[in-house]
């Protein structure tokens, strides 16, 4: 509605909550892969999907939460990819850098999970929180994570069960950190893979595992895409500077030639008048 008298009263229309909403959620579409999903922080790394910054609450929040994603699903359209995460997790955590550093970054510091521990002498039952890092919360518990990695039923036994709750079952009996530990391993991954066809594979590389990564945001994508043609047009320059280099010391070879060639006229030249005059002083 219009307030105020008059021929020329301002528009005083409140604002309208279903726009503000559409707008928030287009300006959230756009900065998915560089902003957390929880808290709107810049992400350290911005990769292809959706993430979260390296708060305790907020990785907590995105693990509970799910959002959305199934496990059942993953294992049964990217069973390829999620057998190569796992190898790749499995790899993280047994080796270490040639400087002794690890290599298992982002860690799942907020993973955790219970489990029931019964008193043998008492019979009392209590929970015991099940992580992996140590006590002080900040230590990385590699060996924990190697372990419970290497216990998750082959890809193909787990692609076969058909119910999320069953998968979850199957897995808590191998461990109770089995379940989050493979959710995180997935949920975590930033990029985009996928499995080359056989067809377009490359003969070269031993293996039929292949994939194809893609890691970058359509923003950094774009810069990297700016300054590959900037450094293509600048090797191009290059060359041609080279070429024009190269044929300027062309012509200077060719002048210094033609300089030795006249210098060499003029010492003749000089040495028959030399003659010419020893002979008029004979005579």
């Amino acid at each position: 509605h219009r307030r105020g008298g008059g021929g020329g009263g301002a528009d005083a229309s409140p604002p309208n909550f279903l726009a503000k909403v559409r707008d928030y959620v287009a300006a959230r579409i756009d900065t998915l892969s560089t902003s957390c999903m929880i808290c709107d922080a810049p992400l350290a790394y911005q990769g292809l999907k959706p993430g979260v910054c390296e708060r305790p609450l907020c990785a907590h929040s995105f693990e509970s939460y799910g959002l959305g994603f199934s496990l059942v699903g993953e294992l049964r359209h990217n069973a390829d990819v999620v057998d190569l995460l796992i190898a790749i997790t499995v790899g993280a955590a047994l080796n270490k850098r040639a400087n002794g550093a690890d290599v298992f970054e982002p860690y799942p510091r907020a993973v955790e999970a219970t489990r029931k521990v019964v008193d043998a002498k008492t019979g009392d039952t209590t929970s015991e929180s099940l992580t992996f890092v140590s006590a002080d919360g900040k230590t990385k518990d590699l060996a924990a994570i190697a372990r419970v990695a290497e216990c998750v039923p082959p890809v193909k036994e787990m692609k076969a069960i058909t119910d999320e709750r069953l998968l979850r079952a199957t897995l808590n009996e191998r461990s109770p950190l089995a379940y989050p530990l493979l959710r995180w391993t997935l949920m975590s991954n930033r990029a985009h893979l996928s499995p080359i066809p056989l067809a377009k594979q490359f003969g070269a590389m031993a293996t039929k595992h292949q994939f194809v990564l893609v890691s970058s945001n359509p923003e950094k994508e774009a810069e990297f895409q700016r300054l590959k043609a900037l450094r293509a047009k600048n090797n191009e320059m290059n060359q041609e500077n080279i070429m024009n280099l190269r044929t300027l010391m062309m012509e200077l070879e060719m002048i210094e030639n033609r300089n030795d060639e006249l210098a060499k006229e003029l010492r003749e030249e000089r040495e028959a008048h030399e003659k010419s005059l020893g002979a008029l002083a004979d005579e």
